[in-house]
């Protein structure tokens, strides 16, 4: 079952869409009028997709999701908006939208990128997972310079010298290493490592990437991060 959150001041729209989903039999439909209610249903439930609207009684739907994007929030985002034109569309994807489609719609289109998002997210999770269990079962030692990381033993260590890190901080640099040189997103980091869904809050995940920083300086190589995205393992020296 997925939790879809719906923020749409519209009633009737609302209550449309809560029962086209619903009788899908796959979606758990959650609304909100606003962008208030909205931040209480992100703080509370772990969603798979959001459906939001641009124009809101309190604010902009493009200015929320800008906010999320930039706290580390990745649920995906499907735009459904009166805003028509190839401009607002761009924008909208630009911002962080995973899509986007104008009022009115066609019902089986709307279901349809729906999941077309749901799919992408899992096959973005399934090939994570793919590669911790690689890296697990693995015998081989990942050598950068004088960084060694040892799958088997899930332990680090620099010069010779154990790194001190946790499990949890080992696995997470293991996991960014293993896809040196490519951004990995907050969202999917912190499902692998931690084993359930990021919800607003990527304290944890952002500690943790702090501790590994101070304990690779002067190997060389560093955690890099791209903005309202993820993270990523590089050669270099984090500033």
């Amino acid at each position: 079952m997925y939790n879809i959150l719906l923020v749409e001041d519209d009633k009737d729209i609302q209550e449309v869409n809560k029962y086209i989903l619903e009788e899908q039999g796959s979606y758990r439909v959650n609304l909100a009028m606003n962008l208030a209610q909205a931040r209480v249903s992100i703080a509370k439930l772990p969603l798979d997709i959001i459906i939001l609207d641009i124009m809101l009684p309190d604010g902009s739907g493009l200015d929320f999701m800008t906010e999320l994007r930039y706290c580390g929030n990745e649920t995906p985002i499907l735009l459904l908006t009166a805003l028509s034109t190839p401009r607002d569309k761009v924008e909208g994807l630009r911002l962080g939208g995973n899509d986007y489609i104008t009022k009115p719609y066609d019902f089986d289109e709307f279901l349809m990128r729906i999941e077309v998002i749901l799919r992408n997210k899992q096959q973005e999770k399934e090939r994570l997972q793919q590669a911790v269990t690689a890296a697990k079962c693995s015998q081989e030692m990942l050598t950068f310079g004088k960084l060694i990381l040892n799958n088997t033993a899930r332990s680090a260590s620099l010069n010779g010298e154990p790194l001190g890190l946790t499990k949890k901080q080992v696995g997470l640099l293991l996991l960014l290493a293993k896809h040196i040189n490519k951004t990995l997103t907050y969202d999917s980091l912190y499902e692998t490592i931690w084993e359930q869904p990021l919800i607003g809050n990527n304290q944890a995940l952002r500690s943790a990437v702090s501790e590994i920083r101070n304990k690779l300086a002067g190997s060389g190589y560093c955690i890099t991060s791209e903005r309202g995205i993820g993270y990523r393992f590089e050669r270099g020296e984090y500033r």
